[in-house]
C-alpha cells in the first residue's frame, strides 16, 4: 500500500471514537495491548518471512494494537476518570466550596459577563488545601477586575458548582454534549454578590500570546477602526470573534466566508506563501536550502503567537510545520503520508479533536485541496493571466467543499449555493486584508500613519462587507432547512471514497458501489419523507422562562407559545427552528398560550388540558399541561389515566408534603425539569 499511514490511522481512529463513545477499554485490561505488541515483535524477529501466516497475523494484531492504544490513549487522557475529579462526589454541587481554579483560556466578554474556562486544582478547608480537578466554566459579572484576568491566573471562589444540563429539545444544538466532548460538565455563577479574588498568577506561554494579542487589538482601535469593521478586522486578522455579533456572523455563514473569519489554514497558507516567496527572490544557495525553511517555521509560529495560540491557529501551524519540515528531511515523501502524519500527533495530544468539528473539517478540506484540486484544475485549460488565477481559486474551492459538504450540513443544516462566487472575491481580499492588518501593526510607531492606514484598513473592509451582503439578499444564495443523519453522513463519505477509488483503479465494483449508495440515500430520504407525511404528536419544549408547544399532523402545525416567545425572533431560532426543518412542516399557525390558559381543547382525537390555578377538572384529559397548580390538584392527580406533563416544578415543589409525594410517585407525571422536552405520539 502507497500509503501505509492512512490505513494505520484509520484503526486508530475506531479505538478512539469507540472508547470516547463507550469507553471499553477499562474492561480489557492493558496488559492485552503489551502482549499484542510482544507478539508483534516475536513475528518480526523470530517467524521467517516465508511463511504464510506472518502476513496475516501480523496485520490482524497491528489492526487490534492500533485500536488499543487510540482506547488506552482516551483512558489516560480522559480527566473524568481521575480519582479526585469533581464528579466523583455530589457535596460540591449541593454546597458551597471554597474552590482553587486556574484560567486555561482567554476571557470571553459577552452582555455583562466575563466567561471563561478554567480548571479547579483543590478546595480549601480550614486554610488547608486538598487536591481536586476538573474542567469548568467560569462564568464572572464584568468590572475592573473580571476584565483583567488573564490564561494562568488562578482565582479562589466560593460558590457552588452548577451541572450543564441538556434542555431536550429536538434537534436543538446540545451545547451540553458539545461542552463535555472539551471535558467541561459544570460551570460557576458568580455574581457581583460573589466574593472571589485573584490567588496568584503562573507564566504560560498563552499568557504571553493573549497580552501580545490584546495589544495588537488596541492598535486597531488606535487606527480608528470601529464597531463592525473593527469587530471583522480582529477576526479576520488575529481570530478574535467575541465582539462579532449575531448578524455578521449569518452574512459570513450563509455565503460560504466563515471559514476567513477563523484564523486557520487559509491564513497560514498565506503567511507561507507572503514568506516563501520573498525567500525565493533571495535566492539563497542549495546547502542552505533549510535556513530559509526555518525562518519559515519562525514567521509561522510568531504569527500563531500574536493570534493568541487559539486550537484552530495551532492545529495549522502544526500541520503546515510537518509539511514544511518533510521538504527540509525528505524531498520525495508523500504529502499525503505528511498529511495524516500530522492528523496522528495532534489526536496524540488530544485524542478529543476526534470529534471537534473545526478539527474535521480542517482535515477533510485540505484532504479535499491535496486530491481534488489538481484534477478539477486540469479539467480546463485557461491562458489568460487572470482567469487563470480565478480559475485556480474556484478549483481550491470546489475541492473543499467536495469533502466538507456532507458534514458541514450534518452539524449546520444549510448550503452555501454562491461559496464559488463569494470565494472568487472574498480570498484575494483576505489576502490583501490579511496583509493590511499586519502592517497596521507594524506602523503602530507613528499615530499619523497609522491613522491613515487605518482608514485604507476601514475601505477594504467596506468593500468585503457591501459584497457579502449583497450576494446573501440573493434570494437562492442559501439553502437552509437541511437535516441529514449521522448514518446519512457515513454513507455519503463512502459513496466520494469509492468514487475516488474508481478514479484510481478504474475497476467497475468501485462504480456500481458508489451509485449504489447514492441510490440507498435517495431509498432513506422518500422513507423520511413517508414516515413524516405521517407523523402525530405533540411536542412540549423546555425553555428557561417560556412555554412552547407543537402539535404537528404530517406537515401541518400548530404552534402554541407565551406572547413574549412569539414576540421574540431569536428564541425562535434558538430552539424550534431546526425541529420544524428536521420535520419538513409548513409555516405554523401561531396560537397564544394567555388565550388558552384555564381551557381544554380537543386536537386530532386527543383532548389537551392548560392547566392553570383557575382550571376547572375535566373527566375526558388525555394530556394535562400544567402551567400554575389547581386549586382541585388532588382529583387532576389521582387520575391516572391522564398524562401530566409539569412545566414550572418549583411551583409543585413548594406544596404541602402529601400533595408533593402525590404529585412524584404518580407514574404518569413528567416533569420538563427532569427529563427535558417531551414528545407525545398519538
Amino acid at each position: 500500500m502507497n500509503y501505509p499511514i492512512i490505513k494505520c490511522l484509520f484503526f486508530f481512529f475506531l479505538g478512539l471514537i469507540v472508547e470516547i463513545n463507550f469507553n471499553f477499554f477499562p474492561i480489557i485490561k492493558p496488559w492485552l495491548l503489551i502482549t499484542i505488541i510482544s507478539l508483534l515483535i516475536v513475528l518480526e524477529y523470530r517467524v521467517s518471512n516465508s511463511m504464510f501466516f506472518k502476513k496475516i497475523s501480523s496485520e490482524v494484531l497491528l489492526m487490534l494494537a492500533l485500536i488499543l492504544m487510540g482506547g488506552a490513549l482516551v483512558q489516560s487522557k480522559n480527566q473524568f476518570n481521575h480519582k479526585n475529579h469533581f464528579i466523583n462526589s455530589s457535596k460540591y454541587f449541593k454546597t458551597n466550596h471554597d474552590f482553587l481554579i486556574k484560567l486555561n483560556d482567554p476571557i470571553k466578554i459577552k452582555k455583562e459577563k466575563v466567561t471563561v474556562t478554567g480548571e479547579i486544582v483543590g478546595y480549601i478547608k480550614n486554610r488547608l488545601q486538598y487536591p481536586l480537578t476538573g474542567k469548568v466554566l467560569v462564568h464572572l459579572a464584568l468590572d475592573s477586575n473580571s476584565n483583567k484576568l488573564l490564561p494562568g491566573d488562578f482565582i479562589e471562589v466560593n460558590s457552588i458548582l452548577n451541572s450543564i444540563h441538556s434542555l431536550g429539545n429536538p434537534n436543538e444544538f446540545d451545547y451540553s454534549k458539545y461542552l463535555k466532548n472539551k471535558q467541561i460538565v459544570a460551570q460557576f455563577f458568580l455574581t457581583s454578590n460573589t466574593r472571589w479574588n485573584k490567588y496568584k498568577s503562573s507564566f504560560p506561554l498563552n499568557r504571553y500570546s493573549t497580552i501580545i494579542r490584546n495589544r495588537c487589538l488596541d492598535i486597531f482601535k488606535r487606527s480608528g477602526l470601529q464597531s463592525n469593521n473593527l469587530f471583522i478586522a480582529s477576526a479576520l486578522t488575529f481570530g478574535y470573534k467575541n465582539d462579532l455579533n449575531t448578524f455578521v456572523k449569518n452574512i459570513f455563514s450563509r455565503t460560504g466566508a466563515m471559514h476567513v473569519l477563523a484564523v486557520s489554514g487559509l491564513h497560514v497558507g498565506i503567511i507561507f506563501l507572503i514568506v516563501n516567496s520573498m525567500i525565493s527572490l533571495l535566492k539563497i544557495p542549495f546547502r542552505y536550502d533549510w535556513l530559509g525553511h526555518f525562518f519559515i517555521l519562525l514567521i509561522i509560529w510568531s504569527y500563531a503567537l500574536i493570534t493568541g495560540l487559539s486550537p484552530s491557529i495551532l492545529r495549522a501551524t502544526t500541520m503546515m510545520s510537518f509539511f514544511i519540515i518533510a521538504r527540509v528531511f525528505n524531498k520525495h515523501t508523500s504529502i499525503y503520508n505528511v498529511l495524516f502524519s500530522s492528523v496522528f500527533f495532534l489526536l496524540f495530544v488530544n485524542p478529543f479533536l476526534i470529534i471537534d468539528v473545526g478539527f474535521q473539517l480542517s482535515i477533510l478540506a485540505v484532504f479535499g485541496i491535496l486530491f481534488f484540486y489538481p484534477k478539477i484544475y486540469n479539467l480546463i485549460t485557461v491562458k489568460h493571466y487572470i482567469l487563470k488565477k480565478i480559475w485556480a481559486i474556484s478549483s481550491v474551492s470546489l475541492a473543499a467543499q467536495l469533502t466538507t459538504f456532507p458534514i458541514s450540513i450534518f452539524y449546520f443544516h444549510q448550503f452555501p449555493n454562491l461559496f464559488l462566487l463569494s470565494n472568487i472575491f472574498v480570498i484575494p481580499l483576505v489576502f490583501i486584508l490579511l496583509i493590511v492588518g499586519l502592517f497596521t501593526i507594524v506602523l503602530s510607531f507613528n499615530n499619523s500613519i497609522l491613522i491613515l492606514w487605518g482608514k485604507l484598513f476601514s475601505f477594504l473592509l467596506s468593500v468585503l462587507m457591501s459584497f457579502l451582503t449583497t450576494i446573501e439578499s440573493i434570494s437562492f444564495s442559501t439553502t437552509k432547512g437541511l437535516f441529514i443523519s449521522a448514518e446519512e453522513t457515513l454513507l455519503a463519505y463512502l459513496a466520494i471514497l469509492f468514487m475516488v477509488l474508481y478514479h484510481k483503479k478504474r475497476y467497475v465494483f468501485f462504480k456500481i458501489t458508489c451509485f449504489s449508495i447514492v441510490f440507498l440515500l435517495i431509498c432513506l430520504d422518500l422513507k423520511e419523507d413517508y414516515t413524516i407525511q405521517n407523523q402525530k404528536k405533540v411536542v412540549i419544549y423546555n425553555i428557561p422562562n417560556h412555554f412552547a408547544l407543537d402539535l404537528m399532523a404530517g406537515n401541518n402545525h400548530y404552534f402554541i407559545a407565551d406572547d413574549d416567545f412569539l414576540k421574540n425572533e431569536n428564541l425562535f431560532h434558538q430552539y424550534v427552528t431546526n425541529n420544524w426543518n428536521f420535520n419538513d412542516l409548513a409555516p405554523p399557525k401561531l396560537l397564544s398560550l394567555n388565550k388558552l390558559n384555564s381551557k381544554t381543547i380537543k386536537w386530532e382525537n386527543i383532548t389537551i388540558a392548560f392547566v392553570d390555578k383557575n382550571w376547572n377538572f375535566n373527566n375526558h384529559i388525555d394530556l394535562a399541561i400544567i402551567n400554575e397548580i389547581p386549586n382541585n390538584i388532588n382529583q387532576l392527580f389521582s387520575d391516572s389515566n391522564t398524562l401530566k406533563v409539569v412545566k414550572n416544578s418549583k411551583c409543585l415543589k413548594n406544596r404541602k408534603k402529601i400533595e408533593h409525594q402525590l404529585i412524584y410517585e404518580n407514574t404518569s407525571v413528567i416533569d420538563l425539569d427532569i427529563t427535558g422536552a417531551y414528545t407525545y405520539f398519538l
